[in-house]
């Protein structure tokens, strides 16, 4: 999805979610920013943590903007 963005010239920027929302990455247009991604979520360690989705949807929400879409 990353890539598709940076083709269609709009931005990304990813979260971890699981108790708390972790930004992954920073709004970009750039590949770098799609490999970066890919090694942080490759990397975390996701053993053993809890997942609070209510809390995780409000938070996802106030930062989305009304044309925006998320996986």
């Amino acid at each position: 999805m990353g890539y598709s963005c940076i083709k269609q010239g709009d931005p990304f920027s990813s979260f971890i979610g699981n108790k708390t929302l972790e930004l992954c990455t920073k709004k970009s247009k750039r590949n770098f920013a799609v490999t970066k991604m890919s090694e942080k979520v490759f990397d975390y360690n996701a053993i053993g943590k809890e997942v609070d989705f209510q809390k995780l949807s409000d938070e996802l929400f106030k930062k989305l903007e009304k044309n925006q879409l998320f996986f």
